[in-house]
């Protein structure tokens, strides 16, 4: 038996039209296929929710933790080399390099945030303190010695 793709507009609970490929809108559906559409609608739903929690939701998590993590190197990485350029131990083109490489990561941990947060995920912001970091500023709770 040939299937057919088949569309329906639902209007105020109650399906108001199917159209059948290749035949054209069919009108006037009764309760049972109303009734029968709804719970077409509920299983694709619930399969939507699946697919977040179990795939989505830990991507995301992960890409946000990695996100994270070298956004943190590279704060360091310029942190060190900036102390480094003004004693006149490192090359300028290596700060620039740094420097970089701080833009990319900060730009990489938004996008993750942002990932994150579309999927669900909430607090991502919390954690390296929220807001951009930018060269000399310093992430809230970052105790860390650079040495």
């Amino acid at each position: 038996m040939k299937q057919r793709k088949v569309s329906m507009w639902i209007i105020l609970g109650a399906v108001a039209a199917v159209a059948v490929a290749g035949t054209g809108l069919v009108r006037g559906l009764g309760p049972k296929v109303t009734v029968a559409a709804a719970r077409a609608g509920l299983r694709q739903a619930r399969a939507r929710l699946r697919q977040l929690e179990h795939i989505t939701r830990p991507i995301a998590r992960e890409a946000h933790r990695q996100a994270d993590a070298n956004l943190e190197l590279a704060r360091l990485s310029y942190e060190r080399l900036s102390v480094l350029a003004k004693q006149g131990s490192a090359p300028p083109a290596q700060l620039d390099e740094a420097k970089r490489a701080l833009e990319v990561a900060q730009s990489q941990h938004d996008a993750a945030e942002t990932q994150a947060r579309g999927s669900g995920l909430h607090g991502v912001e919390h954690s390296l303190g929220g807001g951009r970091l930018r060269p000399g500023r310093r992430l809230a709770g970052a105790g860390r010695s650079a040495g």
